[in-house]
């Protein structure tokens, strides 16, 4: 019996003690390596107009697996769905997480558009620029984030062991 409970608690855990090195290398200003492709999307395919391969291809892409994803969080996200392995709940925090993703796409061109009148490629790469200008900040919260569900992952396996 004792033993199942340490099986069951070290990916819990493991993954608890990845958020907090992550986490550490984020406010240090580290990089490190992160499972992901180094792709980006060629322009030409925003051509197509199709709205039926628009869907698609955005599902294909926000599944994170054709993109370039510099942050571990996404990793984490999906072991965790896959440690709790309930559906529903792995499919609504799946969902939050796109919808925060895919906010600043939807949001941009229209703050954008309303306060500077027009929204062109030379806007998105002004807005894109300002973006990157807040790595520092969007850094710190990133390791709050992490250490944060460190916090929980652990408090989850020390509470499931006291009798």
């Amino acid at each position: 019996m004792a033993r199942e409970r340490a099986t069951d608690l070290f990916m819990p855990m493991a993954l608890a003690g990845i958020c907090l090195l992550y986490g550490t290398a984020e406010l240090k200003g580290t990089k490190w390596w992160v499972p992901s492709r180094k792709w980006i999307i060629p322009q030409r395919w925003a051509l197509f107009g199709n709205l039926r391969f628009t869907i698609v291809f955005g599902l294909l892409l926000g599944a994170g697996f054709f993109t370039v994803l510099p942050f571990v969080g996404y990793h984490v996200l999906v072991i965790s769905c896959f440690l709790h392995a309930d559906p529903v709940w792995a499919g609504s925090l799946m969902a939050v997480f796109g919808l925060a993703r895919a906010l600043p796409v939807l949001i941009t061109p229209v703050a954008y558009s309303r306060v500077f009148g027009v929204y062109d490629s030379r806007a998105a790469y002004q807005a894109n620029s300002w973006l990157t200008r807040m790595d520092y900040t969007l850094s710190r919260a990133r390791a709050i984030v992490l250490f944060a569900f460190a916090a929980s992952l652990m408090a989850t396996c020390l509470s499931s062991t006291s009798p």
